[in-house]
């Protein structure tokens, strides 16, 4: 058994509107100085991607990106500053749930297995031609997976 860690933001409804996808679109646009290339990188639309970054920036209250109208040779977009200490923020966050949860997860397993019924082959044999099974969960991992980052 293991465990996989995903931080999402949600507003007071419970719509979430901040994750990972959305981190990597903020860190494309960071990258490619282009929302458009930034959301082709993505598979996703344009149209969608600006919905979704307009979205985000109404839930938040403040501007994440700076669009610089212009055409294909001067047009492009930046991420302002709160953009850019929005996101160290959440990596912050997320870093200190992975190492707080990588802790607190053996000791979690370890309730899980010592929870199981013993073994059937341990209390009496197996019938003829079926093998036992042993209801046993694997050993619990040294250290839980890291967290897919979504920096550059």
């Amino acid at each position: 058994m293991n465990f996989r860690l995903r931080l999402t933001l949600a507003n007071d409804a419970g719509e979430e509107f901040f994750g990972r996808g959305l981190c990597e679109l903020l860190d494309g646009i960071d990258a490619l100085g282009s929302i458009q290339a930034a959301a082709r990188a993505m598979n996703l639309s344009y149209v969608k991607a600006l919905h979704i970054l307009q979205r985000l920036e109404r839930e938040l209250g403040f501007p994440l990106v700076l669009r610089h109208r212009g055409g294909a040779n001067r047009g492009g977009a930046t991420l302002t500053p709160a953009a850019h200490a929005f996101l160290a923020a959440y990596r912050t966050l997320e870093s200190s749930l992975q190492t707080a949860a990588t802790s607190l997860f053996p000791p979690f397993a370890q309730t899980c297995r010592s929870l199981l019924p013993p073994s059937p082959r341990s209390t009496s044999p197996s019938p003829p031609g079926r093998p036992a099974a042993s209801g046993r969960l694997p050993p619990a991992a040294a250290t839980a997976p890291a967290p897919a980052d979504c920096s550059r």
